[in-house]
Parts: structure tokens; sequence; C-alpha cells
């Protein structure tokens, strides 16, 4: 049975320094489950956990793609697996961190990753999100399959992509979705904050990435590979590129990230809250050092 613990939460919840001080606690290492970190350059605007960061320890699945390579949630699993399994025998727990849903999904339920999608397809639906919004591909969903529609969460595009893809593909055995794998004994850690605590969290986030080079970063990655690429399609870099392409003034391109990023974690929130799995950490309630040690006893009661 593979054991491995997760450690999730919305968007600036602190999962990487609480991984870090974790694992250093279990004597184990990361893997990290964030679709951006996985691109090699694609560091100030996507948070990646620096050297310094790490402390000693070592984390696996951060600078593995060139920018311009696709990866998906079945890349993920297929190369996070064999970590697990090389930690297990070495006796360890690994430390999965991250807030790519599908990626920690894939890891604990029977996703069906036997079909990639289609790339003309994608970037298709990519351009009628881009140019007619997601209204538009809500619509195609439900006339395609208003039963799909109504298991698909509707405010967010990219699960509504995939679903049209899947649909393409023949592939709609939604059903399987969510049974968990028979060979994983997981512990699903969700770290929860305050709303107003964690907007503001994310304001003062993202004026630091500004101050750390987060501009810089990307102008340095929009002359070399284009605005097009899968991770300029992240939060935090797609609006430099519209600053980059003088739509936005630079004021208005900051706001606008602290805007989508508050959104986006207002979605994660609200996914998390359905999570019948995952252990609720309430942040606001303890300082990290004591949510540390709440989840090292849940988890040495579990795996004893």
């Amino acid at each position: 049975m593979r054991r491995l613990i997760l450690i999730t939460g919305p968007t600036g919840s602190g999962k990487s320094d609480l991984s870090v001080r974790l694992a250093k606690k279990l004597n184990t290492e990361v893997i990290s489950a964030d679709s951006v970190q996985v691109y090699r350059g694609f560091d100030i605007g996507s948070g990646k956990v620096t050297a310094e960061d790490m402390r000693g320890v070592r984390h696996h699945l951060i600078d593995t793609k060139d920018p311009t390579e696709f990866y998906s949630a079945a890349d993920f699993y297929e190369e996070a697996m064999p970590i697990v399994d090389e930690l297990n025998r070495a006796g360890k727990i690994p430390i999965i961190c991250g807030g790519t849903a599908l990626y920690i999904h894939g890891l604990i339920y029977n996703l069906d990753f036997t079909n990639k999608p289609s790339m003309a397809l994608r970037r298709k639906l990519n351009a009628r999100y881009e140019e007619e919004g997601l209204e538009s591909l809500v619509r195609l969903l439900e006339e395609k399959n208003p039963e799909l529609a109504e298991k698909t969460a509707l405010d967010n595009p990219r699960r509504v992509i995939r679903a049209i893809e899947r649909l393409e593909s023949g592939k709609v055995e939604t059903e399987t979705l969510r049974q968990k794998r028979k060979d994983v004994d997981p512990l699903y850690f969700i770290l929860n904050w305050e709303r107003e605590t964690l907007y503001d969290r994310i304001n003062r986030r993202v004026l630091k990435m500004v101050d750390e080079g987060l501009f810089e970063e990307v102008t340095s990655l929009y002359d070399t590979y284009g605005g097009d690429i899968k991770p300029m399609s992240a939060i935090g870099y797609k609006e430099i590129v519209r600053y980059l392409r003088g739509e936005w003034e630079k004021e208005t391109a900051i706001e606008k990230i602290q805007q989508h990023t508050r959104n986006f974690a207002k979605r994660q929130q609200t996914w998390f809250k359905k999570e019948e799995d995952g252990i609720p950490v309430d942040m606001n309630a303890h300082s990290e050092e004591d949510a540390v040690d709440i989840i090292l006893e849940i988890v040495r009661k579990h795996y004893e």
C-alpha cells in the first residue's frame, strides 16, 4: 500500500513552507504538485521554492520541463508515482505539496489518463474562451452533454475545456472519477484561512513578487517564447503579457494579478469545502509550527 501525505489549500495559504517544516520532522522529501513550477524559468510568479526555502529538503518535479513542453495531470501521475514508491521502499512517507487539484486527485482517485487531449482542439477551445468568454464554453458543453455539464465545475475554464475534450474523445465515464485507488493510503490535509485574511496575504504576496522582479522575469520569458505558450496563461504571467503588449498600465496589471489571484483562491476554497476526504487545518487558529505538530500527530497515529 502506497503511503503519502498531501498538503494543499488555496494559493497563498503557506503550503510550501509548512511542507518543508513537516518534511524535516519526518526526514522525508517533497513532490511538487504545481502545474507552473514544473517549468524552468517560471519562478517568481509561481511562488517556486528557492534553494534557501527548501532548507536542505529535496524537492521533486520542479524545473523539469522547458516552457514549450506540454505537461498534463497524466504526466504528473506517471512521474510522481515512481518517486512515491522509491521513498516508500526507503521507509519514508513523501509529501505532495501543491494547489493543482487534478494532479492531487490523480494520485488518490481513478482518473482516466488513457487519452491525452488533442492540442488542436485545446487551442481551438482556448481561443474561443479568450474571444467569447467562459459562458460560450459552458453553453457548448451543455448542448453536447447536459448530464456531464451538471457534474462539471462550470466556473472553472480548465475543467469546462477538459470536459468538452473528453466528450470529443468519447470518454465521459464520470461515475468513475471519485473512486479511490485501492493501492494508495493517503492523508489529505487542506490548509484553511479566513477569507479576508487570505486575501490580505495574497495582496501582500503579489507586491512582494513585484519587488522581487516579477515584471523582469515575465519580460525575459516573453522575449524568448512569446505570450502564447501554456505557462504564460497562468495568473501573474498573463496579466503582465497584456502590459507588455500595451493593453494595460503597470499598476493595472498588478491590480489584476491581485484580483485574479483572489478570485482563484475563492474558487479553490469553495472546491476544497466539498472534499470529503480532506482533513481541514485551521491556520487562523494555529501558528505554522503548531499546525505542523497537529499534522505530525495525525500522521504518526495513522501510519503507526
